[in-house]
């Protein structure tokens, strides 16, 4: 009995000392226009961890999220970060009217949706702004797919350039 209880402590601190820790810092956007709507229709998705640490430090408050499931509830914290760090250029003016639709945690990586209502926009004057996460970590990238009106353009953001203009392919 006495081995059995010693192997189940070795073998706890043993798996305790891994951690969910990932030794990249990258987040990724998948963007797509709805000529319908007329929004930019957003899915983010981000290291759980790291989205807590930079919006503790946005906020000044202990931020946590849950490792599974969908959530649908406002997120008050969360949109003004994103109104702040994620958002569309067109002619100089962001627009970062946020329309905030949820977010699905998934182990370590949170997946979030929302859309930016982008109307009597030309795809020629557009510059993206993604700053996520880049006053956190100095090896922070940002990867940007965005699709609009048929074009699409891939964009790779860093701390030297937090806001690209969209080169189409």
């Amino acid at each position: 009995m006495r081995f059995i209880v010693s192997l189940a402590t070795a073998l706890c601190l043993f798996f305790s000392s891994f951690t969910l820790r990932h030794d990249f810092h990258a987040s990724l956007a998948d963007v797509r226009y709805n000529v319908e709507s007329k929004h930019f229709e957003v899915a983010l998705r981000v290291f759980t961890d790291d989205l807590e640490a930079d919006l503790s430090k946005f906020t000044g408050k202990q931020i946590r999220y849950p490792k599974q499931g969908k959530d649908k509830s406002p997120d008050p914290f969360l949109v003004a970060y994103l109104k702040e760090r994620f958002y569309p250029v067109y002619k100089g003016k962001p627009l970062n009217d946020i329309r905030y639709l949820g977010k699905e945690n998934v182990v370590d990586v949170t997946w979030i949706y929302f859309e930016i209502p982008a109307s009597d926009i030309r795809a020629e004057k557009l510059e993206w702004q993604y700053s996520v996460m880049l006053d956190l970590f100095d090896d922070q990238s940002n990867l940007l797919n965005i699709e609009y009106r048929g074009r699409k353009a891939t964009l790779l953001f860093d701390r030297a350039h937090p806001r690209l203009p969209v080169e189409w392919k």
